[in-house]
């Protein structure tokens, strides 16, 4: 029977709990960790859905949405006038997208099959291996397979599509390193911005030839203090010296605290 499955060059991973399924690339552990138990990264999830609330006419951006697994997420927990923009620059990824909001009936998910950057250009997008497709990135981690795409800014983005920045309420940012270019191309959205996820890894952003520092410094510049999402999906409170120290990639909810909360803590 595995033998006959593995042979099959795509799969179907059924989400009893929230009523979805996935196709997905057959090597891909995310598809296939799916597949046998039914989640996909359950602390993060459980974070997502204990912290972040779309409301009517409320907008998300999944950057680097990969198969879909947030975006399918939100459109299960929202308002039917929310609308989530799922941004997967790589042409195999954003096919499985597609197929994955049409299966679902994702009504309120629009694909978008670019980059987001600091600017508008083309850039070489490095790929890894079919095991774990959602680790391309544009910065030059790794030695394979390599292809051309689009990017484009958020700012950009916003006024091509006339969305008002007030009314974007979540972003989240999955793209192996290359966040702090995202964020510098989300200057007019980043001070109307209430919620923020990025992955975090020193290495990957040493290796990339960015500052680490510098990441924080900007992200923090715009009020937003970071919350260390653990594997039970709670959130810990943290600051840039500590994440300074921290060699291990993390997922971190950069929130911004009103002061009233910053006295209670």
């Amino acid at each position: 029977m595995m033998r006959w499955v593995f042979h099959r060059q795509y799969l179907i991973a059924p989400v009893p709990d929230y009523n979805l399924s996935f196709k997905f690339k057959t090597e891909d552990v995310v598809g296939r960790r799916m597949l046998k138990t039914g989640l996909c990264e359950p602390g993060i999830t459980r974070c997502f859905l204990n912290n972040v609330h779309l409301e009517e006419h409320d907008i998300m951006l999944d950057i680097g949405a990969n198969i879909g697994w947030y975006s399918m997420l939100f459109d299960r927990h929202s308002p039917a006038s929310a609308r989530i923009y799922a941004f997967e620059p790589d042409p195999l990824n954003y096919g499985l997208l597609t197929n994955n909001a049409q299966r679902n009936n994702a009504r309120k998910v629009i694909c978008i099959p670019q980059a987001l950057s600091d600017r508008q250009e083309n850039k070489t997008l490095y790929l890894y291996p079919d095991k774990n497709r959602g680790r391309h990135s544009l910065l030059p981690l790794h030695t394979g397979e390599q292809i051309e795409v689009s990017t484009t800014t958020v700012d950009d983005f916003m006024r091509d599509k006339q969305l008002d920045p007030r009314r974007i309420k979540f972003v989240k940012i999955d793209v192996e390193g290359y966040e702090y270019f995202v964020l510098k191309g989300a200057k007019t959205l980043l001070p109307h911005l209430p919620i923020l996820h990025t992955e975090y890894s020193l290495e990957m952003m040493k290796k990339g030839g960015i500052d680490p520092q510098e990441f924080l410094d900007l992200i923090v510049s715009y009020g937003f203090q970071p919350f260390i999402i653990d594997a039970q999906g709670e959130l810990k409170a943290s600051s840039s010296e500590q994440l300074m120290t921290i060699e291990k990639g993390i997922d971190i909810l950069w929130k911004k605290v009103t002061t009233a909360e910053a006295t209670a803590e």
